[in-house]
């Protein structure tokens, strides 16, 4: 995009069960709010510039969500950042606007925690030993059907750690060919780990961005 803005956003709270589409809309009329005009494309059906990476799951929370859009003027001011949180709704807040340098299909990696919450406390060295094993294959459902993907390749630094109440999961997950989900990590130890009980529930939530250095993605 020319004259593009890049915007870091959260989406937590109950706005996490606010899709994908809805969220599209839900901020195109935060800047019809805010008075601040977005550029449009051509043709006989013109909409907004305005692109969300990495669409996040419904019922996923996120403070590392990104957003390109283009100004009509080509730039925001300085006040950009306030303004457009006085027009959102709660649990969407902007926290950055800047030039975007980078690619978003630069972005490989995404660090995710997670809570699985458990009624009595589950053993989680069966799930450390499956995060060692050199192949993990998982099915994916894809709008084409099923695939099969491989955990031990398509995530790193899987940890697992007892707290009250439940488990506590991070990992480092493929964000793109394949887009690895963590209730993948889940699915692969009610497959691989005999007898390993489901959660009464289980919350995930996107920490930050990697490129495949393993660099800050911004």
């Amino acid at each position: 995009m020319n004259e593009a803005v890049r915007v870091l956003f959260e989406k937590t709270g109950l706005s996490r069960y606010i899709s994908h589409l809805d969220l599209q809309h839900t901020l195109q009329r935060a800047f019809s709010r805010a008075a601040i005009s977005v550029r449009h494309s051509n043709g006989f059906n013109p909409h907004p510039l305005m692109t969300i990476a990495l669409p996040l799951p419904l019922g996923y929370e996120s403070v590392c969500e990104i957003m390109d859009f283009v100004p009509e003027n080509g730039a925001v001011s300085d006040e950009f950042i306030n303004v457009m949180n006085g027009a959102l709704p709660a649990g969407i807040r902007f926290l950055e606007a800047y030039a975007p340098s980078r690619k978003v299909s630069e972005i490989r990696w995404i660090r995710t925690e997670g809570f699985w919450r458990y009624e009595t406390e589950p053993c989680i060295e069966e799930l450390e030993e499956l995060f060692r094993r050199t192949a993990i294959p998982v099915d994916k459902k894809t709008k084409r059907g099923i695939s099969q993907i491989d955990l031990a390749i398509d995530s790193q630094e899987v940890r697992f750690r007892k707290c009250e109440a439940g488990i506590r999961v991070t990992a480092l997950l493929s964000a793109q060919s394949p887009t690895v989900n963590p209730d993948l990590i889940l699915k692969a130890a009610e497959r691989y780990v005999p007898d390993f009980p489901v959660p009464k529930s289980a919350l995930y939530r996107r920490m930050e961005l990697f490129d495949k250095d393993n660099r800050i993605f911004r």
